[in-house]
């Protein structure tokens, strides 16, 4: 099974939209593919509890009821705020035993693992019990994955924000294994410009450039994801 991290540059960065393109693109391709939101801020109350948008878009993504939101999205929190902020107005505990559980229930018979993140690579996640924050390194390492898709929002300042990025992810131990380049904006100014030099200054290839309003065909970035060998946590 292939296991893969999905981080950004920053909150709006395009993570979920492109998370979810991935696993339809996954799906058309005959592979069983799987994705998770393990924590979430910002949500809405319905009758089975808070919910998601981020979350019910990759629970429909991957074809799934309802009743396996839970799975996909183990801790909610309502504020619209760093999840460990709103997690502490919640006053809720967050387990990473709970999270590996139902990573291993969405799991069983998965060619293909997405984990997304929140915000951005060095935003922390939750509060753990005994009092330190739980970073996007530490899940992933806790979820057995060592290979990062990141995901760059395509605005000013994106440069400096992924070199930074992709450093930090070097420095924890991971492997970026490939960048997305998220278009926010087809009228930003000097977009190809700013394409040019993320693709001569990350270490990390670029996988695809992704219309994040329009998503489009991601066939061949499946094709090198797929076929990369899988680093060991």
């Amino acid at each position: 099974m292939k296991k893969i991290l999905i981080t950004g540059t920053d909150t709006g960065a395009g993570k979920t939209t492109f998370t979810c393109a991935l696993l339809r693109q996954a799906l058309l391709a005959k592979l069983s593919a799987r994705g998770m939101k393990p924590i979430a801020s910002g949500a809405e109350s319905s009758t089975a509890g808070l919910q998601n948008d981020d979350a019910l878009k990759l629970l429909a993504a991957q074809n799934l009821p309802m009743a396996r939101y839970s799975q996909v999205n183990p801790y909610c929190f309502a504020e619209a705020i760093a999840p460990h902020l709103a997690q502490q107005l919640a006053n809720t505990a967050v387990e990473l035993a709970v999270i590996r559980e139902n990573y291993d229930a969405l799991a069983i018979d998965a060619d293909l693992m997405l984990v997304e993140g929140a915000g951005g690579f060095l935003s922390p996640l939750a509060m753990q019990a005994h009092g330190a924050l739980l970073e996007h390194a530490e899940l992933a390492r806790a979820l057995g994955i060592a290979d990062v898709l990141l995901v760059v929002g395509l605005r000013l300042g994106c440069i400096n924000h992924a070199r930074l990025s992709e450093m930090a992810i070097k420095a924890s131990g991971l492997r970026c294994i490939g960048v997305i380049l998220s278009v926010l904006d087809a009228d930003m100014l000097a977009l190809q410009g700013n394409i040019d030099t993320l693709k001569e200054r990350l270490s990390a290839p670029v996988l695809a450039v992704f219309d994040a309003v329009k998503p489009h065909d991601l066939s061949k970035a499946l094709e090198i994801i797929m076929s990369k060998p899988q680093a060991e946590c």
